[in-house]
């Protein structure tokens, strides 16, 4: 079946097709496919303290934490991390993105985002959600095992900058 961005998928272990009809309340219906007992997580990706507090009040299981949600999410500053940390109890990943623009990271942009991570480690953060390209748009490996070293331990999401890889 066809999934998210556009690529090829095969069903998943424990799927069957499916018509929706009779897919019960805690199984996931996905392309015409129902699998059952599925594990159902409600991120929500928020660009402020007070969008964090609002989304955990209307049932969010998770926060992705992010500042300017309109260059694509950039790391929040300690202020909003501290309070955000310290105001929620439920699991919290924070976006781990020194600016705005392409994914593609000089030397200096790679150490802030290691301190970033580092910071989000020790106020308690769960996971962090991060990704590096190098200049042709592939994933730049060097870079990523810096930043998943950094971040041993921690939940890592890879974050839209999958959308831009090669096909």
């Amino acid at each position: 079946w066809r999934g998210i961005a556009g690529r090829h998928h095969q069903p998943a272990a424990g799927t069957t097709p499916h018509n929706g009809a009779g897919c019960g309340p805690r199984d996931l219906m996905l392309a015409g496919y129902c699998k059952e007992n599925a594990m159902v997580i409600r991120e929500a990706c928020v660009g402020s303290y007070r969008e964090a507090l609002q989304a955990a009040a209307a049932g969010a299981d998770r926060i992705e934490l992010c500042d300017n949600l309109a260059q694509g999410g950039t790391t929040p500053g300690p202020g909003t991390l501290k309070m955000t940390r310290s105001a929620l109890a439920l699991p919290i990943h924070v976006i781990i993105r020194p600016r705005g623009g392409s994914f593609h990271y000089s030397d200096d942009e790679v150490a802030i985002q290691c301190y970033d991570i580092a910071y989000c480690r020790e106020l308690g953060f769960d996971g962090v959600v991060l990704g590096a390209l190098d200049a042709d748009g592939h994933l730049d490996t060097a870079v990523m095992t810096q930043l998943l070293t950094q971040a041993a331990g921690m939940a890592v999401t890879f974050h839209m900058a999958f959308d831009t890889l090669p096909r």
